[in-house]
C-alpha cells in the first residue's frame, strides 16, 4: 500500500515538473524592468494566458489605467478583442520562443518575436519609465525597417 501511495506521489511530481518545463517563463517570475527582452518575454507569457493582472503590471504608465479598466471589466469590456484578437493575438498566439535580438529606436525598444509572412515581423514595442521598461504596443515593421535599428542602445 506504501508503494502505491509513493508511486502515486511521484507520477503527480514528475507530471507537475513536466508542465512547468514546458512554459518558457511562468508569469509570475521575477522580471528585470531593466532588460526589455525580460519584460516583453512576461507579457507574452501573460497574454497568451489572458491574464490581465499581469499585463497591467507590465505596461508602460500611458497604458496602465487602459489595463486596469480591463481588469475591472473582464470579457464584457469592448476592448477584450483588440487585445486579444485580430492580427496581435494571433501573433502572440503563435510565439513559442525565443525572442529575436532587442532593437533600439529613439525612446523605445523593439523585441521581436515571431515572423508574420516573408517581410513582417512582430514585436514589442516599449519604453521607460521611473520603474524601468514597460509595453507600448505591438507592431509589425517590415524585416528590413527592424533590421536597419541597432541593436545596442
Amino acid at each position: 500500500m506504501k508503494t502505491s501511495l509513493e508511486a502515486f506521489c511521484l507520477a503527480i511530481a514528475v507530471l507537475a515538473s513536466a508542465l512547468v518545463a514546458g512554459s518558457p517563463v511562468s508569469a509570475t517570475d521575477d522580471v528585470d524592468r531593466r532588460d526589455p527582452a525580460s519584460v516583453a518575454r512576461a507579457f507574452l507569457v501573460a497574454h497568451q494566458a489572458e491574464d490581465v493582472a499581469t499585463l497591467a503590471a507590465l505596461v508602460n504608465d500611458r497604458n496602465r489605467a487602459f489595463f486596469d479598466g480591463l481588469l475591472a471589466a473582464g470579457r464584457a469590456d469592448p476592448d477584450w478583442n483588440e487585445v486579444f484578437g485580430g492580427w496581435r493575438g494571433e501573433a502572440v498566439r503563435s510565439w513559442t520562443d525565443p525572442l529575436g535580438a532587442t532593437r533600439y529606436r529613439s525612446e523605445q525598444a523593439l523585441v521581436p518575436f515571431v515572423a508574420m509572412g516573408d517581410d513582417e515581423i512582430a514585436v514589442i514595442v516599449l519604453t521607460e519609465d521611473p520603474v524601468g521598461w514597460g509595453v507600448e504596443d505591438l507592431h509589425s515593421p517590415s524585416r528590413a525597417d527592424l533590421e536597419m535599428l541597432p541593436i545596442a542602445r
